[in-house]
């Protein structure tokens, strides 16, 4: 698993004015013992600010704890409906 910092310009426009803003965002992919990437999808915000949920390409969903003091990522998978535990490290 890999995630990195993209730009993501937000533009929008009522009538004759427009605003811009220079935003970034988190952009992921996964690699399952080197099988060819794919896209983490939908990334959006554990409640507390403690984690990470989102889904991968094929639509099952993942959630992440931040890293703890091992520098390791704990959380779950879903696959088939069952859920597995995840654990992520550097």
């Amino acid at each position: 698993m890999k995630w990195v910092i993209v730009d993501d310009p937000q533009v929008t426009c009522s009538g004759e004015w427009c605003t811009s803003a220079g935003l970034v965002r988190r952009k992921g992919s996964f690699s399952d013992n080197g099988s060819r990437w794919v896209p983490l999808l939908n990334l959006r915000n554990g409640g507390e600010g403690r984690g990470s949920f989102f889904n991968h390409a094929d639509g099952n969903r993942w959630y992440l704890l931040k890293p703890d003091a091992s520098g390791r990522a704990r959380g779950h998978t879903t696959w088939n409906g069952n859920q597995y535990s995840l654990v992520c490290w550097r």
